[in-house]
Formats: structure tokens, C-alpha cells, sequence
């Protein structure tokens, strides 16, 4: 049997401190690869931010605010400086003389509709009256043409009778 030398690394033909070299080197980089990937996947797998995050001083403008209507001031939320959000509340004004007023339209508009039902119960009875008295004409025109024929007939039965009452007069 053939014996392998000392100096000779195993499968190679090349001295041994040169395969020991070569093989902490290809150790060396392996470890140097899964390092980068342990670093890239850190980064990688951490959550993304939409915010940017730094130091420094905001300062705002001031901003004049004014209601749509005046009042008196019931309720101040907040101080000067303190952190406010879009539509948020600010100042609260008393608000019993327009409920009041509210109150007042709405019990006019109450009377109103009451009103109209008044005024259109009204009117049903005017224009029930007004056919009553269209059928009140209307009969009574009958009842005078009726009135007229009859007077009429009477009249001609009368000039009957006068003619012949004259004819016997003339005959006698």
C-alpha cells in the first residue's frame, strides 16, 4: 500500500499549509457571505416607515379665527400652543337665543300647516257651496221654464175659452 506523505494534502498533490490556507479562506468567505446575509435580511424583513424621523423646531403661523356668527364664549377647550386637530372643536358660544329662534320657526311653521289645513278645508266647503248653488240654479231655471210652460198653456187655454166664449156670445 501507498502511503500518503504528511507534506501532501489529501486529493490535491499541493503541501499541506497550503490546502489548510485555501481552506480558511473558502471558510472565511462562506462566513463572510452569511454575515451579508444575515445583515441584508435584518434590513429587509424590518417594517417600513412612512415617517422620517429627525429633531429640529417647527414654529406655525398664527391664524386668526372668527365664528359665523357672534355670541357670548360658554366653553374655551385648550391653551395657547397646545396641539389641535382638523375640525376640532375650539370654542363653544352660547347658542339659547338661536334654539330660541328655532323654536319660534318651528312652532310658525306648525301654525302654518295648520293654517293651510284650515284654508283647504275652507275651500272644500266653499266649493261644495258653490256646486250646491250651481244645482239650486239649475233647478230653480227648471222650475221657472215649468212655471212659464204651465202659465203659457193656462194663457192658451184661457184664449180657448175666450174664443169660444165669444162665439157663443155671437150665436146667442
Amino acid at each position: 500500500m501507498a502511503e500518503v506523505e504528511e507534506s501532501e494534502a489529501p486529493f490535491s498533490g499541493e503541501p499541506k499549509k497550503m490546502f489548510v490556507t485555501k481552506h480558511r479562506l473558502v471558510l472565511i468567505f462562506i462566513l463572510l457571505i452569511i454575515i451579508i446575509l444575515f445583515v441584508l435580511l435584518y434590513f429587509l424583513s424590518r417594517p417600513k416607515s412612512d415617517y422620517l424621523t429627525l429633531s429640529g423646531r417647527l414654529e406655525g403661523y398664527e391664524t386668526d379665527i372668527a365664528p359665523k356668527y357672534g355670541g357670548k364664549v360658554t366653553y374655551i377647550i385648550g391653551r395657547e400652543g397646545m396641539a389641535i386637530h382638523k375640525n376640532e372643536l375650539l370654542v363653544k358660544l352660547d347658542d339659547s337665543e338661536l334654539k330660541a329662534q328655532l323654536k319660534a320657526a318651528e312652532a310658525n311653521l306648525a301654525i302654518s300647516r295648520q293654517q293651510k289645513k284650515q284654508a283647504i278645508l275652507q275651500l272644500n266647503i266653499i266649493e261644495n257651496q258653490i256646486l250646491q248653488a250651481t244645482l239650486n240654479v239649475t233647478q230653480s231655471k227648471d222650475e221657472s221654464q215649468g212655471i212659464i210652460t204651465q202659465a203659457q198653456s193656462n194663457l192658451a187655454s184661457a184664449k180657448v175659452q175666450l174664443l169660444q166664449a165669444q162665439q157663443q156670445l155671437k150665436q146667442s
